[in-house]
């Protein structure tokens, strides 16, 4: 199912003529991590990201 929702996700983007998808996961979601490397996602390793919770 992730992985339709994916193609789906990227099937729209292309229509809408974005520039790129960005993803976001939880350094624990392996699963999720594999789906994104499989489908050709690449990992970000140069920047951090942060927050601050109101």
């Amino acid at each position: 199912m992730g992985r339709a929702l994916m193609k789906r996700a990227e099937v729209h983007a292309r229509k809408m003529k974005a520039c790129r998808i960005d993803l976001e996961t939880a350094s624990d979601n392996i699963i999720g991590q594999a789906l994104y490397e499989d489908l050709g996602y690449e990992r970000e390793t140069h920047f951090y990201k942060y927050s601050l919770e109101l």
